[in-house]
């Protein structure tokens, strides 16, 4: 799988979007680098494997589990 930037962005603005999080939550992680991510999804509960590569499996997975 390839890493692309511009869906990890996406992505990222996703997630902002749904949790009603302030623009600037975006921006740090967007132009943070791995650790801006890493902060990022680590602060808001998100699986990385979404935000890096779009796989959505682990999420759905972890939710099933806690049902």
């Amino acid at each position: 799988m390839m890493i692309n930037p511009v869906a990890i962005n996406a992505r990222l603005e996703v997630i902002v979007d749904a949790l009603g999080l302030p623009y600037s939550e975006f921006e740090n992680a967007a132009n943070g680098g791995t650790n801006g991510i890493l902060s990022f999804a680590e602060r808001h509960g998100q699986s990385l494997d979404w935000i890096i590569l779009g796989d959505v499996r682990p999420m759905l997975l972890r939710g099933n589990r806690t049902s």
